[in-house]
């Protein structure tokens, strides 16, 4: 992960081009030049498109396989090392994925619950008809690091087989190099061809496709929910400092997520690009909820065992034990220094370990991270923390 800064380009930019690749898919495999750490995107697309072809699915995202059929994986630099054919890497991919699903369908349930309640304690009227009329309370959801992912496809799907009626403005970002290549292998959000396996067990029917000023709306048909969805991607580091205050707005609920980020920054940068984003919502009263994936010491420790990463360059440097404390209690540590005045309103919300999620005996479950010598490492106290993802709420 580098922290050079890179210009802002948002899909509006680029969607002719991009749109009609997708469209049209070339029968040729596409090149693809990425850093190490961003090759680690394809380990990830050949887990999901692993799990989908299961007799079990986690997650079921049947699009993964056909999006990396159009990778020319010999010819694109591409580590073999980070296409393992251990199924239990899939495994660990897809229970990731699947848990923080979750998560973001039930914050837009919630805050379609919380925005509906509110209307009607203020007896707005005009307010709640509005809201009927537009589909409910306006959400945020920034994906950060977005790589080759189709959680919008899948989000979007399951609050259409669950009723949810709720606007959504989606950001998928990333940087400048992972937003052409996602443009290139990827359809339209909401293209017709599309469909993936949501959180809940029957997706929904496929979207119909509008286009105002260059942007992607995406809409359910009148059998689906009456949700609307404003979809974006944007090629830009996430640590540039101008797309936070162009693209995220402050007057509505905003969930941050984040999937293969946080465990390849140093800490300090982690922790405060986590800063950064809460300030932004929180500092007009705003609130929201951030969630994302991180992985314990005992991976940080030992990288160098990890046959995954290995001649590759690729180093996991955040390794997170207490959440509560290394995550939450730091960044409030570091905001009570800079902002006396103001109170630091990051909360802990909940972890789920992988190791929960892929049970078995001398790890049997898991993936093989530190090679052969995982049953052993399998057996110390940090082992627990190996994979994790958090929520927390602002």
């Amino acid at each position: 992960m580098t922290t050079t800064t890179t210009k802002l380009k948002t899909d509006s930019n680029a969607r002719e081009t991009g749109a009609s690749a997708s469209a049209s898919p070339s029968p040729s495999p596409i090149k693809v030049k990425l850093s190490p750490v961003e090759q680690t995107m394809l380990t990830t697309l050949k887990g999901r498109a692993d799990d989908a072809a299961s007799p079990k699915p986690i997650l079921g995202d049947v699009q993964a396989q056909k999006i990396l059929d159009r990778v020319d994986l010999d010819d694109g630099g591409v580590s073999p090392s980070l296409l393992p054919a251990d199924p239990r890497y899939s495994h660990y991919s897809a229970a990731r994925a699947k848990q923080l699903d979750s998560w973001c369908l039930d914050f837009l349930i919630k805050a379609q619950v919380q925005q509906a309640q509110q209307a009607k304690e203020k007896g707005k009227k005009e307010e709640e008809e509005k809201s009927e009329q537009d589909g409910g309370v306006g959400v945020t959801v920034l994906h950060l690091a977005c790589g080759l992912d189709l959680r919008a496809m899948r989000v979007r799907q399951a609050c259409g087989e669950g009723g949810v009626e709720v606007n959504v403005q989606w950001i998928d970002l990333d940087r400048p190099e992972v937003a052409n290549v996602r443009r290139r292998l990827i359809p339209d959000p909401d293209a017709s061809d599309i469909s993936v396996s949501p959180p809940s067990p029957k997706p929904s029917e496929v979207n119909s496709k509008e286009k105002k000023s260059g942007e992607v709306i995406l809409s359910k048909s009148s059998s689906s929910s009456s949700s609307n969805w404003e979809y974006k991607l944007v090629g830009a580091s996430v640590f540039d400092e101008d797309w936070l205050e162009e693209l995220v707005p402050r007057d509505r609920p905003l969930l941050i997520i984040a999937e293969g980020l946080f465990p390849y920054l140093a800490e300090e940068q982690a922790l405060s690009l986590i800063q950064r984003l809460v300030d932004h919502a929180s500092s007009t009263g705003g609130h929201g909820q951030i969630m994302f994936d991180t992985v314990g010491t005992i991976l940080t420790r030992f990288h160098c065992l990890m046959p995954l990463y290995k001649k590759t360059g690729i180093k996991m440097a955040w390794g997170v034990d207490d959440a509560e404390k290394q995550v939450a209690g730091k960044l409030k540590l570091k905001a009570n220094k800079a902002h006396s005045q103001r109170r630091w309103q990051l909360r802990f919300v909940e972890v789920t370990l992988l190791k929960d999620l892929l049970p078995g005996r001398f790890a049997s479950a898991a993936p093989p991270c530190l090679g052969v010598w995982t049953p052993l490492f399998s057996l110390l106290p940090s082992w627990r923390t190996y994979g994790q993802v958090l929520r927390f709420e602002f």
